[in-house]
Parts: C-alpha cells; structure tokens; sequence
C-alpha cells in the first residue's frame, strides 16, 4: 500500500482537512502559501469502491470572516469584444470549498456540489461522497474549487492524491496487483503568477521570503521556456512536496507509477532520460496503463513519455534495465511538429531517479517484477460502457468550443500582465460557445441517461475538465496511426501519440506546438447522478476569470447523496 496515506475501514473513510496558512522551506526556498493539513501535498486519501468518504473541510485562512463572494452576473462578451469577464477578478482569495476530481459521485449539495458551497474564514463543513460499488479503481485527487479563488489555492500547493484501491475480483493481473507503487504529486510553484493574483485579490497569504536563497546551481536548471531569467526563479516545479527528489528502482524490476499534475497552469511531457554523463543506451521502458483513472483498454500501452494537462491523472509501468542514474523530466523534446508549446512547464529536472543493481537477497524482490507485462482488460462499471458503436442519429452532436478573450479593464497593461505572464495568451481567458459562467444559466439541459456526442474545439490550449461523468475520445481530427502492444493499430493524436480513439478522460487537452485549433469528439452518457456536472478550463486562471458553465442533468430525484 501507498505510504502516508488515510485508508478507509470496513467500508469507511472519515477524515478532517484543514486549509490554512503554510510556510514551505525546501533546497533554500521558503515561502507562506495555502496548505491541508499543513503539508504540500495534501495527505493522500484511499478508499475502495462503494466505500463512503467523509471529509470534514475547516477553513482556518484569513484573519477575520470575508463577505461571501457575489455572483457574476451576466457580461456581453465575445472574442472580439469583452469589456470584463467577472465583477471581481479573482476574489475572497482566502474562501474555499472542495472538489473530488474525476470521482463518479453525485454532484448535489453535500457530495461534490463546487458551485453552493463557499467556505469564508473559520467556517467548516461536512462532504459526504457515496462511492458506486463498481466505480473504476484509479488515481483521482481533490482540491479547491470556488471561483476566484481557485488558481491561488491549488497553485500555491492545496491539493491531494486519492486513490480507489482495485477491490478483488475485478480482473486485474495477478502479477498486477504485486507490483511496488509510488505516488508522485507533481506540482509547479508560479511565483509571478500568483504575486499577480494576489495583486488583484483580497487575500494576503502568499509571500516568497527568500526566493534568492535558493542555491544557484537550482537557478540554472529551473531556467526553461516558461521563465524571465531577468526576474529570477518563476516555477519551481515539486515531485511529493520536495524540490528535485531522489526517486530510487531496482534494475530489471517493474513499478507502478501514479503520476497527477496538480499544478494550476501548465502541462507535463514526463519522460525519463539519462543523467548526464550517462550512457543513452541505458533508457528506462515506460507503459501506460491509465489515463485519467481508468484502465486502457487493452493496458498496457507502451510509449516513451506521458502528457498530462493540468489536473490529468496517467498511471505508468517503469523500468530500467540497467543500474545507473536518470532523470523524470518535462519536455525533454518536442512532438510531432518540432516545435514546443507555450503552455508547456519545461523542467530538466523534476526528479533525479536512480536504478540499483539488482540483488537477490535484498529481500525486496516482488512476483512479476521482471516479467513482460501482458495486455489485460479489467471489468468496467455500466458508465464506461463502450459507446462507438451507438448511432449518430441516436446521440446527436453538439458543437463546442473554447474561444480566446483579451481582458479589459481599468488596470495597467503592466499589472494585467502579471495575472498571466506565462500561459499564452498574455491577459487573456477563454469563454464557453462565447459565453461566460453564469449561476442561473446552464450549457444546456439534458435527461437522465442520455448520450451525448460533442465535437470539441479549443482544446489545444484549454484542458476541458467534465466533472462526475468522463468522456470517451471516438475521433482526433489529424490523428495518426500508432501501433498499440497488442499489435492493432489505434488512430492516436498527432502531436505526441498519446491520447487515441477509444480512451476515456475527464480532462481533455490535445497540445500543439504549431498553433493550430484541435479537435476532437467525444461521446459521454448522463449516467447514474442529476444536478449540475460542471465544466470549465483546467487552465485555473481561466475557471476563475468566467470560463466556467455547467449541464444541468434533470430525472428522477435522488434519495441520498
């Protein structure tokens, strides 16, 4: 089992979180920021399906009880004129709320409800998550979730792993279920970004002490794409909480990686690649066996590096042959197009990993370390049923799309510009079919059960996030051939090969480093839960500024949340 982490027992997981003010100190770097439990990452939550998780959230930020944040009202704007997207950009910075990222739970008031629940300073609640007997076992995490102040609180390091432990009988491998797993929360601290938020908020935590202390050898390493080296360090990126940490495996040996970007404003190419000084021919073997929580289908995948836009969950088998040392890094080089995106975190340097020779007598040997992994398929809940072959005329097609918006308001183009300074598109935010968040105005409405068909745009730089239901990926416009371990060929996205037809996600992103608009369809079902399935930006900076809406999902009453 995973370390550090509260597990559910006989069917219960009861757990109190404590957001409050945090003073970070890692390699020299110290900084007060936003924090459960006072630790960055949150402790890591683990349950098993039809486990029931309470979480009790104390709001401890802030010196003295906010006004609760008002509404935005309804703001004409479209991408070729917006006067102002929210009435208070990126306010109450201190009021918090929770949200379970990619769990299948009802989205009513008292479960996973992100839009009625705002928690001022030194108020508490109590959430209550119902977990389906036959939700899919995966790596899904939690984090803040109130408009306006979320980019702050999950930038500065508010968030957690959570983990649905395979139950018996579910079809997993043997050799599976013995493999070593490591958690690896991976985080970026946006330094300039958030001193921008925080110029534009009501909020006071959130200070850097002594950004200069950090040793000087760090500064040449973390100077990437991203940062102004004029300006010192930006993004620092942490692997568990730890500035470049020392991961360790045994040669020949498989592991279970769950990796998670809980950053708030970049994606990750992670790959591993040899020291220097190391020989390349000493690589390290990467498969992927989940996207987003659920199992591909079939899993493994082999592939040489994993995308994960802001919020993506993607679960790996690593090995090395050989002892030595490697590197976990971000962007390492470039897709398909030669060219490397704005919106990526490039990180030479996220981890230092190093490989130990094998012993014998170590006492450390797991079953089915060194054997291949072959493909497997485990048992799905009813809410990821395959649905390709459903008809079109049977899920008609809704067209979506992320537009591009310029903020105007009455700040300096200087001070604008910080709220933004690395994202792309320089004080800028992203509108829903040219509409913003409003709380009496839903996407659209639609049943129970219903399946639905939706040709997304945009989302080459907006990751589209669907709470409660995921989405399965039945085309990729320029999508290229790729050769799966089973042999088959699977039409996979162009760029880095490592979405494909077929996968499911509750984070949608297709990156690209030519600047041309992605798209993609995607076919999800109104499965199981009513209420308000929120969508929006994973961008955070983007969610909190209005690029955020909901489908309203109307049946039958549910009895009990």
């Amino acid at each position: 089992m995973l370390d550090s982490a509260y597990t559910s027992v006989r069917g219960e997981l009861n757990v109190t979180l404590t957001i409050a003010a945090f003073t970070f100190r890692s390699s020299g770097l110290e900084f007060t920021t936003r924090a459960y439990n006072g630790v960055v990452p949150g402790p890591i939550l683990s349950v098993l399906p039809g486990d029931t998780l309470r979480v009790t959230l104390h709001n401890q930020l802030g010196l003295a009880p906010q006004p609760r944040h008002r509404r935005a009202e309804t703001v004409p704007c479209t991408p070729d004129n917006c006067t102002a997207l929210l009435g208070s950009k990126f306010g109450h910075l201190d009021s918090t709320n929770l949200h379970t990222h990619g769990l299948h739970v009802s989205p009513l008031l008292g479960s996973d409800d992100v839009l009625d629940v705002h928690l001022a300073p030194g108020e508490s609640y109590v959430y209550t998550y119902r977990i389906p007997p036959d939700h899919v076992a995966g790596t899904f995490w939690y984090h803040p979730h109130k408009e306006g102040s979320t980019a702050m609180q999950v930038g500065g390091g508010a968030a957690g792993a959570l983990i649905i432990r395979d139950p018996p009988g579910r079809s997993l491998p043997k050799w599976m279920r013995e493999l070593k797993e490591q958690m690896l929360v991976l985080q970026q601290l946006p330094f300039s970004t958030m001193a921008g938020i925080r110029g534009y908020g009501n909020g006071t935590t959130f200070r850097v002490r002594n950004e200069s202390a950090l040793p000087s050898g760090w500064r040449s390493v973390m100077k990437d794409n991203n940062q102004d080296p004029k300006n010192g360090i930006t993004n620092v990126p942490l692997v568990n909480g730890i500035v470049a940490p020392t991961l360790r495996l045994r040669a020949g040996k498989w592991e279970r990686w769950r990796l998670l970007n809980a950053g708030a404003f970049f994606f990750l190419d992670v790959s591993l690649e040899p020291a220097e000084h190391q020989s390349s021919k000493k690589r390290c073997e990467l498969s992927v066996l989940a996207i987003d929580g659920i199992y591909l289908v079939p899993a493994p995948r082999k592939s040489n590096r994993t995308v994960l836009p802001p919020g993506g969950r993607t679960d790996v088998l690593v090995r090395c042959t050989q002892g030595g040392k490697h590197r976990l890094v971000s962007g390492a080089r470039p897709g398909a197009s030669g060219l490397f995106s704005s919106d990526l975190l490039a990180a030479p340097l996220l981890a230092h990993v190093v490989v130990d020779d094998d012993d014998d007598n170590d006492g450390d040997r797991h079953a089915g370390h060194e054997l291949e992994p072959t493909p497997f398929v485990v048992d799905r809940p009813s809410y990821l049923t395959d649905m390709r072959a459903i008809g079109e005329g049977a899920a008609p097609q809704f067209n979506f799309s992320f537009q591009d918006v310029n903020l105007v308001d009455n700040a300096s183009s200087h001070a604008a510009k910080l709220i933004y300074p690395f994202n792309g598109d320089e004080s800028g935010t992203c509108t829903f079919n040219g509409r913003t968040f409003h709380a009496g105005v839903p996407l659209l409405s639609l049943p129970l059960n219903s399946v639905n068909t939706w040709r997304t745009s945009g989302v080459q730089g907006h990751p589209l996030h669907m709470h409660v239901n995921p989405m399965q990926i039945l085309s990729i416009e320029r999508a290229v051939p790729v050769r799966l371990s089973t042999g088959v060929m699977a039409d996979c996205d162009d760029e880095f090969g490592v979405l494909c037809v077929g996968d499911w996600v509750d984070t949608l992103m297709l990156p690209r480093g030519d600047g041309d608009t992605a798209h993609a369809v995607v076919r999800w079902t109104a499965k199981d839960f009513v209420g308000n399935i929120v969508l929006h930006c994973h961008y955070l900076q983007h969610e909190d500024q209005g690029c955020l809406t909901y489908v309203d999902i109307t049946g039958p009453a549910q009895a009990d949340v």
